[in-house]
């Protein structure tokens, strides 16, 4: 497991993103709200897209479910 901790927009997504393509031996799973939100489906359509109320209430939402998957 790699933890990676940092200001908002600081990179660290893309570098999890960029050791998943180079080491795909290694087999990384990314763990984090931006994943989080683009794997979530509305009826087959992304969430992202398909989200018309405000963003920050899909953030916390998406980062209660994460704390809640840590805690398992």
């Amino acid at each position: 497991m790699i933890m990676i901790v940092g200001l908002p927009g600081a990179g660290k997504t893309t570098w999890g993103i960029t050791m998943q393509k180079n080491h795909p031996e290694k087999r990384y799973n990314i763990i984090g709200t931006d994943t989080l939100i683009d794997k979530m489906r509305v009826m087959g359509l992304p969430r992202k897209r398909n989200y018309h109320g405000r963003w920050e209430v899909l953030i916390d939402k998406a980062t209660k479910c994460l704390n809640k998957l840590f805690t398992l």
